[in-house]
């Protein structure tokens, strides 16, 4: 889980986009639901040690017809300060394609959590593309564990461009064994109307294995939806 949304909108307005109990069937299988009882980490084994990576490929559709293709990655980098409190960097990159108009972007940056894994916390974003970075947040402390249904807060976070984000986490049943484990995230402008809204969803082992990712946005003032889907590589 990393704050993202600004990046992503960078990477979106550059390519053009922003302008205007029993069985069932999921996803192509069939979707036998997770045993409420199964505790699954909400993390990777290792993923706080410095070298961890991440990398999905990426395709995707708006609801204005745009197609788009592209890759996510994540690296945890060595420990170091983040607005004077002891942080695990996480460095961040989101490469879009417009495979209608050949269009082509992309965004970095650098997500924070607390070194303190007893009171895990996300402490913030540094967009390396923008310059936006946080700049005051109040956080709360995060789980290493869940059970399908579980859901907590994640933080208030106020950047240097004066925008305030407001995120939560839920852990929901992905059938199978496995739980889709989704991060969202509101962001609202000086005056408190909302600009975009997020979702970061994993699909996860219970021992924290990342599966696949889905990006999910939406913003109000173009009406536009953006999804995007990849399996990690």
């Amino acid at each position: 889980m990393i704050k993202h949304t600004h990046f992503i909108m960078w990477v979106f307005i550059s390519l053009g986009l922003i302008s205007c109990g029993g069985s069932d069937t999921e996803n192509g299988y069939d979707f036998i639901p997770t045993d409420p009882n199964t505790v699954f980490s909400l993390f990777p084994a290792g993923y706080f040690n410095e070298g961890y990576s991440e990398t999905y490929n990426l395709n995707g559709s708006d609801t204005a017809g745009g197609i788009q293709t592209g890759s996510y990655s994540i690296q945890t980098q060595a420990q170091s300060i983040f607005n004077s409190d002891a942080a695990i960097p996480f460095s961040v990159i989101l490469s879009i394609t417009n495979t209608q108009t050949g269009a082509f972007a992309t965004a970095s940056g650098t997500g924070y959590y607390s070194a303190n894994q007893n009171d895990l916390r996300n402490l913030g974003y540094d967009s390396t593309t923008t310059g936006v970075v946080t700049v005051s947040a109040i956080t709360s402390t995060l789980p290493l564990t869940g059970k399908i249904n579980d859901f907590g807060d994640i933080g208030e976070y106020t950047d240097s461009a004066g925008e305030k984000d407001v995120d939560t986490w839920r852990l929901r049943d992905a059938g199978n064994g496995k739980a889709k484990l989704t991060y969202y995230s509101t962001s609202f402008d000086q005056f408190g109307s909302a600009i975009s809204t997020s979702e970061e969803t994993y699909v996860i082992n219970p021992d924290g294995t990342r599966n696949s990712l889905e990006f999910k946005l939406y913003y109000p003032g173009s009406g536009i939806t953006i999804t995007l889907n990849g399996n990690k590589t």
